[in-house]
């Protein structure tokens, strides 16, 4: 048999990637809840994962550009539910590990750490560093939630069909 290239190694290991993810989800729940560190620990692994998805996303941008028959292109019927001002329906659809078991559980299992962390509302009243905080914390949730909507579309452009319910 032939040797694999060195990129289609790389690519044919999404579930390493799915791995990784998953133990950067448990090293924010091994420090002190309440900590400084928890925090920065909870938005780099925010960080690390909207990269993740981000990278995923360009990569597979690059393939289905370089391979445009590699992908099916979106139903017809998706596209005249987009708005005047939302991002274009993607050119391929595809690429189900984006949004694969492993990687939705440990987005799932990331956002409830992010509620976790975040100090509830009658503890942290009159304490501008919790607040500060906890705006920091959401504001890297966002992120994350915009880049996994992203990746959703890019797998499914649809995201009002069953699979994205």
């Amino acid at each position: 048999a032939e040797p694999a290239s060195d990129a289609r190694r790389y690519y044919s290991r999404a579930s390493s990637c799915e791995g990784v993810l998953t133990s950067l989800v448990e090293y924010p729940r091994s420090l002190p809840l309440g900590s400084a560190d928890v925090v920065d620990a909870v938005i780099f692994v925010n960080a690390t994962a909207a990269a993740f998805l981000e990278a995923a996303m360009d990569r597979r941008a690059k393939v289905a550009a370089a391979f445009p028959t590699m992908l099916p292109p979106p139903e017809p019927s998706s596209s005249p539910r987009c708005l005047a001002g939302s991002s274009p329906p993607p050119r391929a659809i595809g690429s189900d590990w984006l949004l694969s078991p492993p990687v939705r559980g440990a987005l799932d299992s990331l956002r409830l750490l992010n509620l976790e962390v975040i100090p509830s509302a009658p503890s942290s009243r009159g304490l501008p560093l919790l607040d500060a905080q906890a705006n920091k914390i959401v504001e890297s949730i966002c992120d994350l939630c915009r880049m996994s909507l992203r990746a959703a579309h890019a797998s499914h452009s649809d995201l009002q069909a069953p699979q994205m319910a």
